[in-house]
């Protein structure tokens, strides 16, 4: 994977990524297993990979080195609160859970910027 392949890739993943916010905020901070969720979550998972990698792997000119790291920084964030959040639920309780405002709008914030971000460093670098 080549820089130019990351930050392309990392707009995809941004635009994923509001979509299920989209999607989650619709449903009233409900979750639900189905294949739109199921997919993004993966896709997601398997980005936090690739950015790890990436980190150690590919030189990433001038700021965009803040991308990958970023990325990582979020979803450990976001892991540690989703613990917090559901520490002590069972199964059953974990389906009725509904997903704060504000945890919601951070995702879709978050994947807003991290889309834009992806997008200039594409343009300023290869365009």
């Amino acid at each position: 994977m080549s820089e130019y392949d990351f930050f392309l890739v990392g707009m995809i993943v941004g635009i994923l990524s509001i979509v299920n916010g989209i999607l989650l905020k619709s449903k009233n901070g409900k979750l639900s297993m189905n294949v739109t969720t199921i997919l993004v979550s993966l896709t997601e998972f398997l980005w936090l990979i690739v950015c790890v990698y990436s980190l150690f792997q590919l030189n990433f000119p001038n700021w965009t080195s803040a991308l990958p790291a970023s990325y990582v920084s979020y979803v450990i964030v976001v892991s540690y609160n989703v613990n917090k959040l559901t520490k002590g639920m069972r199964k059953k309780e974990l389906f009725e859970f509904k997903v704060p405002d504000l945890y919601i709008g951070t995702d879709i914030a978050f994947s807003a910027l991290y889309f834009l971000a992806s997008g200039v460093a594409l343009w300023q670098n290869y365009y």
